[in-house]
């Protein structure tokens, strides 16, 4: 039996709160990026709270459409493709209920309690049975709504969970944060993550929300285990391109000695001849 020991990473606080910083400098480039999206989407669905008439909840419904496509929703493969944003509708209604009001904004400690982990769940399964009620863009096919769909549409209207896409999930689980899947207890331990450095991650949300919009506590969870796996992905790239680099001019380099050689060989033979 191997006594070796696995080293288990760690992401401290200082690495989290520098990669957050860094997620939402880049937002600051181009006041019409698409990282913008999410604060435009969110925005309007905070300052519409319980709105329900026709007429806000068309315009709500565009707003999240737009979100969803700037947030690569709506690749080839999605089912979201063949239909148009007021397939948004019964959702952005549902949202809307005053029973999900405590999700909005929700604090970490809050998230941690079963009764708002429940809510979460319930949302989320209503989400998917809307979108599975609607008729099937691809004959025989249902409109299966992914976790990372549905992550992503709380993430952008209640702002009460991170978005789970790729690099959000190999974050969480190569720094043993959660499971990565989508749930009560993935949720619950990234909320605990959070209270962990709560004073820390605190101050940077303050200081980032004078942009005019205060940014919930799973959304900085969103940005920095984002981040930190699309730096760490940068980073391999330019590690394996600077390694092909060198291969490509030493195997040049011994090209080049081996012809030097063969025609010295073949001067000095022709010089006995």
């Amino acid at each position: 039996m191997s006594n070796k020991k696995t080293h288990r990473m760690i992401l401290e606080r200082e690495d989290a709160i520098r990669v957050i910083r860094n997620y939402y400098n880049k937002t600051l480039e181009d006041e019409h990026g698409r990282f913008m999206s999410w604060r435009h989407c969110y925005n309007v669905f905070r300052e519409n709270r319980n709105k329900t008439d026709d007429e806000i909840l068309d315009y709500l419904a565009l707003h999240l459409a737009f979100y969803l496509a700037s947030w690569g929703m709506y690749r080839g493969s999605s089912f979201l493709l063949g239909k148009d944003y007021k397939v948004y509708i019964p959702i952005v209604r549902l949202i809307m209920e005053e029973k999900y009001n405590d999700l909005c904004g929700i604090s970490a400690e809050e998230l941690c309690k079963e009764e708002n982990l429940e809510l979460i769940k319930e949302i989320s399964n209503k989400i998917r049975k809307i979108f599975l009620e609607e008729y099937p863009t691809i004959e025989g096919k249902n409109n299966n709504a992914t976790d990372t769909l549905v992550s992503k549409i709380l993430l952008g209207t209640l702002g009460c969970t991170p978005a789970y896409d790729r690099y959000y999930i190999q974050a969480v689980k190569r720094y043993e944060i959660s499971t990565g899947k989508y749930g009560n207890d993935s949720l619950k331990s990234v909320a605990e993550y959070y209270i962990r450095y709560k004073e820390d991650f605190e101050k940077v949300r303050a200081e980032i929300s004078r942009c005019g919009i205060e940014y919930p506590p799973m959304k900085l969870m969103d940005m920095c285990m984002w981040q930190i796996e699309y730096e760490r992905e940068q980073e391999e790239k330019r590690k394996n391109s600077c390694l092909t680099e060198t291969k490509q001019t030493g195997g040049q380099f011994h090209e080049k000695i081996y012809q030097n050689f063969t025609h010295n060989n073949f001067t000095r033979s022709s010089n006995y001849a």
